[in-house]
């Protein structure tokens, strides 16, 4: 039965949540408290998008590659975002991290994730790197304020519109979709939802050898998007200092020469440009999706971090199921594992 939903936050949470929502049949109202979609941590210019796997196919990994697959169906109906399946090439650390890698990379399909050699992965990049690493072919970038456009196309998205309390909503359901600022709305639930200060430095894509896939390591680097190639990112946990630092460019590039050495050795810190944002980070990696209390219709889906363009679709899918009484999309113990219910259970253990 269509009901009436109210979505607090137009970043690619809200999104995700609203199309899935909207998609089922529901009527869904979008609340942001900015100008335009996407002003938040979804307004970076190039974001990666790629799974994670690990040696005990963690519950991060497997919602990780759930999110990964369900993101590029999605995707394939919104020709409007802009993204490139480039590849993305993630090197090892050290030799100790490359042979973990192999073993993992053994038990994955090739076409999903597979270990390439240090000289594969250099012909790959296009430059020398120091180690080889895992390949996924089917990775690459995504802009993400077009995706967040391409979500919301057709839905009613009310502008300028801060909501300081919930009683002001008029709705059957209401989803929190607003990030580090979601506790506040509903002190009583104690979300231990902390805002992550990130800078993504760009880069001109004039001051580079040329590159053609996503690469990561300690950091990442994208292609050129529209001229600028986007490498970082920094983080600082409960920093609300909106402006970019030089101290925070110097980071990114250190990163950046861990990366691919040499490769960003004309860059001058003091001269780039790029931007900071405010991830909400959960305490154990794992987003925040579900009921906070089902019989009050409240609902949310949060706490991405830094993996917001994975996470959302696969999470907006599982609320949206729970939301309309669907089969869920995701394991019983990988929905508890998201649950904000479980920060109730480990503060009686």
């Amino acid at each position: 039965m269509a009901r009436s939903i109210a979505v607090i936050g137009a970043g690619i949470a809200g999104a995700s949540v609203a199309h899935a929502l909207a998609q089922r049949g529901h009527a869904v109202t979008i609340f942001e408290a900015a100008d335009a979609p996407a002003q938040g941590a979804s307004g970076n210019h190039v974001g990666v998008f790629r799974p994670l796997p690990s040696l005990d196919d963690s519950r991060l990994s497997r919602l990780l590659r759930a999110g990964f697959l369900r993101g590029h169906q999605l995707f394939a109906t919104l020709p409007e975002a802009r993204l490139g399946w480039t590849g993305a090439l993630h090197i090892a650390r050290d030799p100790k991290h490359e042979a973990t890698q192999q073993r993992i990379a053994a038990g994955q399909p090739a076409d999903f994730c597979r270990f390439v050699t240090r000289e594969a992965a250099s012909e790959l990049a296009g430059w020398p790197v120091e180690f080889g690493g895992w390949w996924f072919p089917q990775a690459g970038w995504i802009n993400p304020p077009s995706l967040v456009h391409a979500l919301l196309a057709g839905l009613d998205v009310r502008y300028d519109q801060r909501i300081d309390r919930l009683a002001d909503i008029d709705a059957e359901d209401i989803v929190l979709a607003n990030g580090y600022e979601a506790p506040a709305l509903v002190p009583d639930f104690k979300l231990p939802i902390r805002a992550g200060r990130g800078l993504v430095s760009h880069v001109p894509e004039s001051t580079t050898p040329p590159f053609h896939i996503v690469a990561t390591r300690l950091g990442y680097v994208t292609p050129a998007v529209d001229g600028i190639r986007c490498a970082g990112a920094t983080s600082q946990l409960d920093d609300l200092d909106a402006a970019p630092r030089r101290g925070d460019h110097i980071e990114n590039l250190q990163r950046l020469d861990l990366l691919l050495p040499g490769f960003g050795k004309a860059l001058d810190p003091a001269t780039l440009n790029g931007r900071v944002s405010f991830r909400p980070m959960s305490p154990d990696r794992l987003p925040i999706v579900g009921p906070l209390s089902a019989s009050e219709g409240l609902w949310i889906s949060g706490g991405f971090g830094a993996r917001g363009l994975v996470f959302a679709s696969i999470c907006a899918e599982l609320l949206a199921c729970q939301i309309s009484g669907e089969p869920l999309p995701l394991e019983a113990d990988l929905v508890a594992a998201v649950s904000p219910g479980r920060f109730k259970t480990q503060a009686r253990v």
